[in-house]
């Protein structure tokens, strides 16, 4: 969609977002609905199980595939005072209905909305009353040069920083389960050594078994006290792994939209050099995903060594 009377190096944002909306708000047709893949009295049931769900949702969680996985696994896992679950699977079903790739979808430009999918459920909300439904809203606007920054801001994070950073971690992780598991041999050996101190106590003098004992303690502590630095290092490690995920994360959605908001010009007929720019654009944003893509992948991987350290 291109405004009217705009031409190619008119300056114009596509901006997507999940938000809640106003079913009231859409028009939509009721004549020429068809009800085959969801019956009315499904998407009721849908309207109050969203009621349900949404007072334990984070509008920033659901902005990306990950993060909606993520709170529809948080509230599966919620418990009743009773021990059962909180949500059923057909709440569950309900929110994959909203959240996953049937989602609703209009595109918005100033007040107006197009609907691109969800037609049924929004003509019925507004039937019933509903005061607000989940929806990925893709919003025409004008671009600023506060975005611009932004998206600059955002290139600036080397992904062969990250890489290096995730390999690293690896790496330390890897080295404290060796630490981990020696400095646990030395102590299952102290603590075998003080067994047979204590057992030989009538053929040791008083004194020389109490330094033996002490002696055998000290170690004991120094150990422990390792372990405690160990568990520090590596809990640092997972604040700077969550942290760098987060950039990476925010970075993968930068150049999402980026690479939405280029296929939006190329499907309005760019054409002649400017059509090669863009196109060489798309073509750098496609190789940047990619390279998050792995990024993505060695900071899990990272993160899954250090937290399965038993310190």
């Amino acid at each position: 969609m291109r405004p009217e009377g705009s031409n190619e190096r008119d300056v114009h944002e596509w901006r997507e977002r999940f938000v809640w909306i106003d079913p009231s708000s859409v028009n939509v047709d009721g004549g020429e609905l068809h009800w085959q893949k969801l019956s009315q009295e499904n998407a009721r049931l849908s309207f109050k199980a969203l009621e349900r769900i949404r007072p334990f949702l984070n509008d920033d969680d659901i902005q990306t595939t990950p993060g909606a996985r993520q709170c529809r696994h948080r509230i599966s896992e919620l418990k009743d005072a009773k021990g059962g679950p909180v949500f059923s699977e057909t709440d569950l079903r309900f929110f994959d209905l909203y959240f996953g790739s049937d989602h609703i979808r209009v595109d918005k430009s100033g007040s107006s909305y197009d609907v691109t999918n969800g037609r049924h459920r929004l003509w019925l909300a507004r039937q019933e009353g509903v005061r607000a439904l989940p929806a990925q809203v893709n919003e025409l606007v004008e671009s600023s040069s506060s975005s611009s920054k932004e998206a600059e801001r955002m290139s600036n994070l080397e992904l062969s920083d990250v890489e290096d950073e995730a390999k690293e971690q690896n790496e330390q992780a890897e080295e404290m389960k060796g630490e981990i598991e020696k400095h646990n041999e030395n102590a299952a050996r102290l603590e075998a050594a003080l067994g047979d101190i204590r057992a030989s106590g009538q053929e040791i003098g008083s004194d020389e078994m109490k330094k033996a004992e002490a002696s055998a303690e000290k170690a004991k502590g120094e150990i422990q006290q390792s372990l405690k630095e160990i568990r520090q290092r590596r809990d640092e490690l997972l604040m700077e792994n969550k942290e760098l995920a987060g950039k990476v994360l925010k970075v993968n959605d930068g150049r999402r939209q980026a690479q939405h908001k280029v296929a939006v010009i190329m499907a309005g007929g760019a054409s002649g050099e400017f059509r090669n720019q863009v196109e060489s654009i798309n073509e750098s944003l496609t190789k940047d995903l990619a390279n998050l893509a792995h990024a993505e992948t060695d900071l899990a991987d990272a993160r899954k060594r250090l937290e399965s350290l038993d310190v």
